[in-house]
């Protein structure tokens, strides 16, 4: 074991009253034993699994989506992408958010903070920390020399 502390059961969350009236609501709907054929019985199985656990968290937003989801219907079949066009989607989207957060890496680099993390790479604290000290000891300075001067 990682520590000697017992292992505790997660808390249980007690969802709010409109969350339990949407869940009632989504399962009098969407129910699998309500569908005829096996396609829909499946859809619905996968709908009612992603409103169980939203349920369990007490996400009462998600179960208002997933309730607006559920009256806009079904996907018609020429609008969903094949599993190869979405993947190939989600790897757009991944290659456009690797180009973003490069962007924002290389724009840190070449900022102040950047600038003085490669003067101290192995330890940045300390480096924080000598500067930190250096200023309270000119702030010190200061106050000596307007102490003088007052007088």
């Amino acid at each position: 074991m990682l520590t000697d502390r017992p292992v505790q059961s997660p808390k249980r969350v007690r969802p709010g009253e409109e969350a339990r009236r949407l869940y009632r609501e989504l399962a009098r709907k969407a129910h699998p034993d309500l569908a005829r054929e096996e396609d829909e019985r499946k859809r619905r199985e996968e709908f009612i699994t992603r409103v169980n656990a939203a349920y369990a968290r007490g996400d009462e937003a998600l179960l208002r989506e997933l309730s607006e989801e559920w009256e806009a219907g079904p996907v018609p079949a020429e609008e969903r992408l094949s599993e190869s066009e979405e993947l190939y989607a989600r790897l757009e989207w991944l290659a456009e958010r690797k180009d973003m957060l490069s962007a924002v890496a290389r724009e840190l680099e070449e900022s102040a903070i950047g600038a003085m993390l490669r003067m101290a790479p192995d330890d940045p604290d300390q480096l924080l920390e000598e500067i930190a000290e250096q200023l309270l000891a000119q702030v010190a300075e200061r106050e000596g020399e307007l102490a003088g001067l007052v007088q």
